[in-house]
């Protein structure tokens, strides 16, 4: 077995995505992007191990201050969106690999690690079970793009279509990569974070701009216009492999009641299908959740792909300590939430970082099995 921690801009890395299957959430640019913005250190576990080969991009994080843990305590969180572990060219070693980065992670100090998996690229959840726990936070919604048009138009919920067909008699206008509108699309998804309360994701137009320059043609703008011409909404959707993900979107305030966002992804599927690309991915709601932005998405489609985050206790006693101490502080009992990872970030205040995605509606804690 040979494993380590690597670099972004370690060649292995860039080596491995070009061998094997990926998406735009594993590139090391990405990676290096998200720990900026996170506060973090970006970094892959790399492995091999009798013909197979393992890769996880993660972002390591300092502990918040307040927890006064010793120097050099640490854990770790995959990036934004759905960037699994990879392992090929078959799972038979997965428990090796996980066993791996286990005593490596405890080598390093790390006290647990949280996985984001990909909703379609499915790892063992036995042999995940072994080690840590398997939530499933919930479905996310797709458009299959082998389905005509009509077979589309059939599972649109009809308040939608009843939309789409105002918004277009209107005079409401949609376009794709219109880079010249970048400035107000970000100017539209700050305020859009800003009004759900999203604090965390107020990325500047920077950000877009490095995202561009990392993602190059993979990337794409939509956004739909009103009569007056002003952005009224938009989207990012990334391209790759045949998959596209609907990345980050905005709607702005005062069109709420209109719903232009509803333009977006009847367009976009239309795109999409033309440049033979097989599934267009909404994604869910927000953690998972059946809230109104599932509700949204779902009227768009009857196609399902499950989202799980797996979480890791690399260190037991360090784990238990460190939420002992963030009860503590808390002013709440001492028993350790099993619905919230890592526990002892639940009620840490002012992290200078993400806080970690919010409590599931199910822990996997055997094969198939719903505590």
């Amino acid at each position: 077995m040979h494993a380590e921690f690597i670099s972004p801009d370690d060649p292995r890395w860039q080596r491995y995505l070009e061998s094997n299957w990926h998406d735009f959430y594993h590139l090391p640019d990405y990676v290096k992007l998200c720990a900026y913005h996170e506060g973090g250190i970006p970094i892959a576990f790399y492995a091999q191990y009798r013909g197979a080969s393992f890769l996880a991009p993660l972002i390591i994080r300092p502990l918040p201050e307040s927890l006064n843990a010793p120097p050099g305590w640490c854990d770790c969180v995959s990036p934004y969106g759905y960037s699994t572990p990879l392992v090929a060219p078959t799972q038979e070693q997965l428990p090796a690999f996980i066993e791996a980065f286990i005593a490596l992670a405890k080598e390093r100090n790390m006290v647990a690690a949280f996985f984001r998996l990909h909703p379609f690229s499915e790892l063992n959840k036995g042999d995940l079970c072994r080690f840590g726990q398997l939530v499933h936070h919930g479905p996310t919604i797709y458009l299959d793009l082998s389905l005509t048009l009509d077979e589309f138009w059939k599972q649109v919920r009809r308040n939608h279509k009843q939309n789409y067909q105002r918004l277009v008699q209107d005079g409401f206008d949609v376009s794709v990569d219109d880079w010249g509108s970048l400035g107000e699309f970000a100017a539209l998804y700050r305020a859009t974070m800003q009004r759900v309360g999203a604090v965390t994701c107020l990325y500047s137009e920077q950000y877009f701009t490095d995202l561009k320059a990392i993602l190059g043609p993979a990337m794409h703008l939509c956004c739909v216009r009103s009569q007056t011409g002003s952005v009224v909404a938009g989207g990012i959707f990334v391209e790759m492999g045949g998959l596209v993900h609907y990345h980050l979107s905005a709607t702005a305030t005062e069109y709420l009641r209109l719903g232009p966002n509803k333009l977006i992804i009847p367009f976009m599927r239309a795109w999409a299908q033309e440049r033979l690309n097989r599934v267009l991915h909404l994604g869910g709601g927000v953690g998972g959740a059946y809230d109104s932005l599932f509700h949204f998405k779902a009227g768009f489609s009857d196609a399902r792909a499950d989202f799980y985050s797996y979480r890791l206790i690399v260190d037991q006693s360090k784990y238990e300590s460190l939420s002992r101490v963030a009860a503590t502080q808390a002013g709440g009992d001492h028993s350790i939430p099993t619905t919230f990872f890592p526990a002892y970030r639940r009620a840490v205040p002012h992290a200078p970082h993400l806080p970690p995605v919010p409590a599931a509606s199910a822990i996997i804690s055997e094969p198939g099995v719903e505590a």
